[in-house]
């Protein structure tokens, strides 16, 4: 896990509203809106990515934080970090 490079995830997600009624223009105006995750992969497989945004630096009580599986279907783009000349 420490070696791995962190990643840029950009996908597309739902956008909904259930609050209340309204008209169909309205309704219409709805559409995926993009998103951006930050963090580590962990899981990649053909049908979907899992990334976490922070985890533990204990090797014996590993935890993760901010889990996230994405399906490929709605991923646009994952670009590698360059962490080379971070402090």
């Amino acid at each position: 896990m420490d070696n791995k490079p962190p990643v840029l995830i950009t996908w597309m997600d739902i956008c909904s509203c259930d609050a209340a009624w309204m008209s169909l223009e309205d309704a219409l105006e709805y559409c995926p809106t993009p998103i951006q995750t930050l963090g580590w992969i962990i899981e990649d497989n053909e049908e979907y990515v899992v990334v976490v945004s922070s985890y533990s630096t204990e090797e014996d009580d590993r935890v993760f934080g901010s889990v996230c599986a994405i399906p490929r279907s709605v991923i646009e783009s994952v670009v590698v970090l360059d962490t080379r000349n971070v402090c």
